[in-house]
C-alpha cells in the first residue's frame, strides 16, 4: 500500500500540470519549475492531502483500529473518485480519457484501494513486526534501505510516529536509540550475508583488497591532511616578490 501511495504522489510531482488549471504556455516540467521559484498552490494542496492520508494511514495502522480503517477507507475512495471524476474535470475543462497522468494516478489508487480491502478483511497483526524491507537480507534491500534512509527526516518521522502510536515504557531518546540499532543491525546483517556469498568464514583478506581499497583510503586521508597546506604555501611564495628598490628624490622648496 505504501508503494501504491508514494507512485501516486510521484506521478502527481511529474504531471503537476495536470492537476491544476495551467495554460499551455505555463506547463514546465519539475525541473523548471523548481528554477522559477514558484509552486502552484493547487498543485501544493494535492500533494499536502497525499501525504497527510500517508501519515493517517499510518497512524491507524499502528493503533491497529479496524473501524477506523473501515471509516477512512470509505471516505477516501469517495472523496479521489469526486475529485478524480467530477471536481478535476469540471476544474480543468478537461475529460479524464485524455489525461494519461490522471489514468496512472487513478491506477495506482486503485491499487491501494483493493490492498486496503483485503488488510481490512484479514485483519491487523496482533503485534508489531518489521516491514518486509526489513525481513530480508541481501544487496537489493540494502540498496533500498539506504536510498529510504537517504530522504530528509523520513526515517526520523517514521521513528516518532512509532513512538507516538506505539504503547511504550521506552522515553523517546532511548526508542530513536533503539530503532537506530536496529537499523544498524540490518544493515550490517545485509553486509554480513552480501560478504559471506562472496568468501568463506576465516579466510584472510586478499591483498588487493588491502592495498587497492585500504591503500587508496590511505592516500586519500593523506592527500586530505597535507594538500591545503601545500597549496597555500605554493600560492604563498608565487606571490611574494623576488627583490624590490623604492627611490625618494628631496625637491627645494619653492621661494616665498
Amino acid at each position: 500500500m505504501l508503494l501504491s501511495s508514494l507512485l501516486a504522489l510521484l506521478v502527481t510531482v511529474l504531471g503537476w500540470s495536470a492537476f491544476g488549471k495551467v495554460e499551455q504556455q505555463n506547463k514546465l516540467d519539475v525541473s523548471e519549475l523548481l528554477s522559477t521559484n514558484y509552486i502552484p498552490s493547487v498543485f501544493l494542496i494535492i500533494l499536502l492531502v497525499q501525504f497527510m492520508m500517508m501519515i493517517l494511514d499510518r497512524v491507524i495502522y499502528l493503533k491497529k483500529s479496524m473501524i477506523a480503517k473501515y471509516i477512512y477507507q470509505v471516505i477516501v475512495v469517495l472523496a479521489v473518485h469526486s475529485y478524480m471524476f467530477i471536481f478535476q474535470p469540471w476544474f480543468t475543462r478537461e475529460s479524464f480519457r485524455s489525461m494519461a497522468a490522471w489514468i496512472a494516478w487513478y491506477i495506482f489508487f486503485c491499487c491501494y484501494f483493493t490492498l486496503s480491502a483485503f488488510q481490512i478483511q484479514s485483519g491487523y497483526p496482533r503485534l508489531s513486526t518489521d516491514s518486509i524491507i526489513l525481513r530480508t537480507y541481501g544487496w537489493v534491500t540494502y540498496i533500498i534501505y539506504i536510498g529510504y534512509l537517504a530522504v530528509p527526516f523520513l526515517w526520523e518521522l517514521e521513528v516518532l510516529l512509532n513512538w507516538v502510536c506505539t504503547e511504550t515504557t521506552l522515553t523517546l531518546d532511548y526508542w530513536v536509540k533503539l530503532s537506530d540499532i536496529k537499523a544498524y543491525l540490518f544493515k550490517l546483517k545485509c553486509w554480513q550475508v552480501t560478504y559471506e556469498s562472496a568468501y568463506y568464514l576465516g579466510e584472510k583478506q586478499p591483498a588487493y583488497m588491502k592495498y587497492g581499497i585500504g591503500g587508496l583510503l590511505v592516500l586519500l586521508l593523506i592527500l586530505i591532511i597535507w594538500f591545503p597546506l601545500l597549496f597555500m604555501s605554493v600560492v604563498t611564495t608565487n606571490s611574494i616578490p623576488d627583490s624590490s628598490s623604492t627611490k625618494c628624490r628631496l625637491l627645494p622648496l619653492p621661494p616665498y
